[in-house]
């Protein structure tokens, strides 16, 4: 069926019918969904659907859907893979709005199942899902664990995961953080029923403040996307951990881009270009929604306080170092907190140390008042509550008048063992690594990055002649292989992408000839082959070659490196040499998970050990050209000077239309290096790959 599936029927069920249901006692998958419903009391009316028990806890089984009192909304098909398509024939002829399919199913019934869900109108969740839960209305169609707990804590926090065995972790994470569930949903291998759909559908639950997502693959990326632009419309705070970096190793030896420019990290540039707040680890993903909850939109410019000056400083110090600012507070306020507590000049961290119940109010107070403070951050460390809880109320009542506070507990308290923090919405998280990443995950959000995505996404406008003419010269290489080096460099004209091109020398008097007369000296010259990609590191480069004896020795010199490369129809190529200047990578990938990226980082032999690369999800404009190129500068990298960074705009920006055009062609091009300097910047060293079969 096209277009987006009606979950209401899956999530809002009346009736459910329990296909292969086994007894209770058996403590099977097929036994929990109804022990979990009938456990909490669901409203939803329960059939049992067995042709080998007459009952199950008292409620009589029938032997298919067809012989049910009623249609039911919802069939669970818990019987095992070779029933499937006669379930689910079944189920569409009744008119059963949805179906979770339990386990896993072999590849006839898989493919069976992709061909039943393009005709039918069922919405098929699954297979290997382990079922959804509603926790408010007790609809408890899942066999997770966390379901057969006699009290399940309601929240604002829903949880969609390709795993469904990770749910229960999660949820019990989320409740140790003082949050609770509002709908979980097991996607599976999501055949039919996504992530995207999931999203769509939890937009328009008024309950659902975040949106957990676990996934492992990205296997439909429009899908995905639609759901989160839906989602983050309508005000949802959507938080997504993936699983699994990429294999690049094989990547590694054919380009640098393999090892910076992975999976991994072109799904989190596609995110946080469109909203999506990305979690390292568990941890993380389940500390982001007290965290999101109390500090959206707050300033990211923290206050620091602890009862220990250890624990502050410490604080101070991680903050600083993920690039949250912990500024000095204003000469009126540090007054106030020095005739509180006396302590250091600038009074941003505050050490509470005198232990007085009125002086550490008075200085907690006075650091939340100033001016330039956006959130306060406790550092908690074990102690009487005689010492302790003073100090929590006064966190409580700064939280309470609007100042998001933090508590990082030293002693390791999560918010489950905090009920006071917990009822006045504060989180707090005994991990220390796990509350700066999350402060800085929320604090430093770049708003702005949606708007001009989107802007981008309007605006582009593909060239179609230009795009099949680049295609028709990158389909000159084999698919996953390497485009020989002048297609190469022609591909970057076509694109207006300025390069130092490469001269075939046959002999080393053509080689000369070309210095002298074409290119001018110093030259230098290197071997050219589809399968030499690292030629440095292979010693097929001469540089600085400043006459035509150097020339004849680099020639010869690279005959003999052809021989001993195996590589006899490797060519020997001339090359205007270049001033000295900042080194870059630059290029763009087709991510075969999150499509076309580009990016910027520093470049030369040892690229990947320099791992300072920024990137951003094609189509680039200008703006988010600009965005990146100064994120680039943040991470450390070669100093670019303040002049000629307008030319690495464009040259992103005309990589991202050559990424956008060659999308189902292209699988890398990489430049390496880009000499830039305030003159000029080009590129004098280029690999492009075709994209591999699917």
């Amino acid at each position: 069926m096209d277009g987006p599936r009606d979950l209401s029927k899956l999530f809002q069920p009346e009736s459910v019918a329990l296909v292969g249901c086994e007894p209770l006692e058996a403590e099977r998958v097929a036994s929990w969904p109804l022990h979990n419903l009938l456990l909490h009391a669901s409203p939803v009316r329960a059939w049992p659907v067995s042709i080998r028990h007459r009952e199950i806890a008292g409620i009589p089984c029938h032997r298919s859907l067809a012989d049910l009192p009623e249609v039911p909304d919802l069939a669970l098909v818990m019987s095992g893979s070779s029933t499937v398509p006669d379930v689910l024939t079944e189920a569409d002829r009744l008119g059963v709005g949805a179906a979770v399919v339990f386990g896993g199913v072999d590849q006839e019934t898989r493919d069976w199942i992709r061909d039943f869900v393009t005709r039918s109108k069922v919405a098929v969740l699954g297979p290997n899902s382990n079922g959804i839960c509603v926790v408010e209305q007790r609809v408890t169609c899942t066999a997770a664990p966390f379901a057969a707990l006699p009290e399940l804590l309601p929240g604002p926090v829903s949880v969609v995961s390709q795993s469904g065995a990770l749910i229960s972790s999660l949820v019990a994470r989320l409740r140790r953080n003082g949050m609770g569930l509002r709908l979980s949903c097991s996607i599976g291998e999501a055949i039919d029923v996504s992530i995207g759909d999931f999203l769509r559908h939890v937009a328009d639950d008024a309950g659902t403040e975040t949106v957990l997502v676990y996934l492992e693959g990205l296997r439909d990326r429009d899908s995905f996307l639609s759901g989160v632009r839906t989602a983050v419309a309508a005000g949802k705070h959507v938080v997504v951990l993936k699983a699994g970096s990429s294999a690049v190793g094989k990547e590694t030896v054919r380009h640098h881009t393999g090892g910076l420019v992975g999976s991994h990290a072109a799904f989190r540039a596609l995110c946080e270009a469109e909203g999506v707040f990305v979690a390292g680890s568990v941890d993380e993903l389940t500390s982001l929604p007290a965290l999101l909850r109390s500090h959206s939109g707050a300033v990211p410019a923290l206050g620091v306080v602890s009862g220990s000056g250890g624990i502050a400083a410490l604080l101070a110090d991680r903050l600083t170092a993920a690039g949250l600012a912990v500024p000095a507070v204003e000469p009126a306020v540090a007054e106030r907190i020095q005739a509180a507590v006396g302590g250091a000049a600038h009074h941003n961290p505050v050490d509470l140390g005198l232990h007085d119940e009125q002086h550490n109010r008075a200085a907690i107070r006075a650091l939340a008042a100033d001016a330039s403070i956006g959130a306060l951050v406790y550092g908690a460390q074990a102690g009487p509550d005689e010492i302790l809880g003073p100090v929590r109320a006064a966190l409580i009542e700064v939280a309470s008048a609007g100042i998001p506070v933090s508590v990082w507990s030293a002693e390791g308290r999560t918010a489950g063992e905090s009920p006071d923090l917990k009822a006045a919405g504060i989180p707090v998280e005994p991990s220390i690594d796990v509350l700066v990443a999350g402060l800085r995950t929320v604090l430093l959000r770049d708003r702005d990055i949606m708007v001009e995505r989107q802007a981008a996404l309007d605006a582009w406008q593909p060239n179609r002649d230009r795009a099949a003419e680049a295609a028709a010269l990158l389909r000159s290489a084999a698919p996953g292989g390497a485009v020989p080096g002048q297609q190469a460099w022609r591909l970057l004209a076509m694109y207006d992408i300025p390069h130092a091109p490469e001269y075939g020398a046959p002999t080393a008097e053509y080689a000369t000839h070309l210095a002298r007369y074409v290119l001018g000296y110093p030259v230098a010259m290197k071997l050219s082959h589809v399968d030499l990609a690292h030629r440095g590191r292979a010693g097929a480069v001469r540089l600085g070659l400043a006459d035509a004896d150097a020339v004849r020795a680099a020639f010869d010199q690279l005959v003999d490196v052809r021989v001993r490369l195996d590589l006899p129809d490797a060519e020997v190529v001339v090359q205007k040499s270049a001033d000295p200047a900042a080194e870059l990578i630059m290029g763009a990938r087709v991510d075969i998970e999150t499509g076309p990226v580009v990016f910027i980082g520093t470049g030369g032999a040892d690229a990947e050990a320099a791992n300072r690369v920024s990137m951003a999800p094609a189509p680039v404009s200008p703006g988010i050209a600009a965005r990146l190129v100064d994120a680039y500068r943040r991470t450390g990298g070669v100093a670019l000077g303040e002049t000629g960074a307008e030319r690495l705009h464009l040259v992103l920006a005309n990589l991202s239309a050559m990424a956008m055009d060659l999308a189902g062609d292209l699988d890398v091009v990489e430049m390496n290096p880009v000499l830039h300097r305030a003159a000029d910047s080009r590129a004098v060293d280029v690999l492009v790959y075709r994209a591999p079969l699917a």
